[in-house]
């Protein structure tokens, strides 16, 4: 579980339109489905990946957050299409982009 009952005891409290987006997805009961839904993906990463991830899914600043999430987002979408990705790798020409997709076609 990512989002335990002990990290969300230790959250800042909520304030009106200031929150981040994390304080939002585990302290406001209207958010729980997409912290839900975060944390299916997130238990369905590869275990190489979730201590990458994990980090950045419990980061109260959004710039680390909401990137992450996106990541995840990303991820997902092209596993449900079915397509390969792997996450960081490490390129020949030494660049390490966040994903390298394949998709059916290539």
């Amino acid at each position: 579980m990512l989002y335990t009952q002990e990290f969300i005891d230790n959250l800042p409290p909520v304030y009106p339109f200031e929150n981040p987006w994390v304080v939002m997805f585990c302290s406001v009961e209207v958010k729980k489905p997409m912290r839900d839904m975060i944390e299916l993906w997130y238990g369905e990463l590869p275990e190489y990946m979730k201590p990458r991830f994990k980090d950045k899914l419990l980061s109260i600043d959004n710039n680390v957050f909401i990137s992450a999430f996106h990541e995840l987002a990303i991820y997902r979408y092209c596993i449900e299409e079915g397509w390969e990705v792997e996450y960081e790798p490490t390129l020949s020409n030494g660049l390490t982009p966040d994903l390298l997709v394949r998709s059916k076609e290539y």
